[in-house]
């Protein structure tokens, strides 16, 4: 004869508490989940704020104009040649900053920015020319090759994508020679200071009287 065992409601309580604390059950399911969104905006100047010349240290600093625009060349300092005696032999004529004028700090620079904001960031190139000439046959006006700096404070000093042409030499026919190249370098602002200016002029080309000359920097989209 088979025996019919029966469970009290306590045993039975104690039997489920017993199942409910195995392993198993301490992993906790997700009820549910939230998410929330985080934003920035960045919008390309059209006003840039001005910078100070970092070109001459043991001077009170200077301050380097910018140009509105997102992508711009600011500024490129005045070359004064000086006043000589024609003695029939001399041809080469160092120049140096004109005393007084905007951004002045001793060293002639060519100063830009860019700002835009885009990635990939674009390829410029910044060109210089004699827009107008001197009036001398044969002058020429040459940029010796110096030193890039990266101007945009707070530790930035990168100028990796950026490229100076080194020496060049500016002809009373215009046509341009690339000074600056850039492909793909960071947003900031930009100075190449140059080793020194000089100017030629043939011996026959010089005459008596002031004689000025413009140069024009460019920049334009590189592709």
């Amino acid at each position: 004869m088979k025996k019919i065992i029966t469970l009290s409601s306590t045993a039975l309580t104690t039997l489920v508490l017993a199942a409910s604390a195995s392993p198993l059950s301490v992993l906790a399911d997700t009820i549910n989940t939230a998410s929330s969104d985080n934003t920035v905006t960045f919008t390309a100047p059209t006003e840039v704020p001005d910078v100070e010349n970092p070109t001459d240290p043991s001077e009170p600093p200077t301050v380097i104009p910018s140009q509105p625009g997102a992508l711009a060349v600011d500024f490129a300092s005045a070359i004064d040649f000086g006043s000589h005696t024609l003695d029939g032999a001399t041809t080469t004529f160092t120049g140096g900053v004109t005393a007084g004028t905007t951004g002045d700090a001793g060293t002639p620079i060519l100063a830009w920015h860019d700002l835009d904001g885009t990635s990939p960031a674009v390829n410029y190139e910044i060109t210089a020319a004699v827009t107008t000439p001197f009036g001398m046959d044969g002058a020429t006006v040459t940029y010796g090759g110096g030193e890039l700096m990266n101007t945009s404070g707070a530790g930035v000093t990168g100028t990796t994508g950026v490229t100076a042409s080194g020496d060049t030499t500016l002809g009373e026919d215009g046509t341009p020679e690339t000074i600056i190249t850039s492909t793909g370098a960071l947003d900031g602002h930009y100075v190449d200071a140059f080793s020194g200016v000089s100017l030629y002029v043939p011996v026959a080309s010089q005459t008596a009287g002031a004689h000025s000359a413009t140069v024009t920097w460019t920049m334009t989209n590189a592709i």
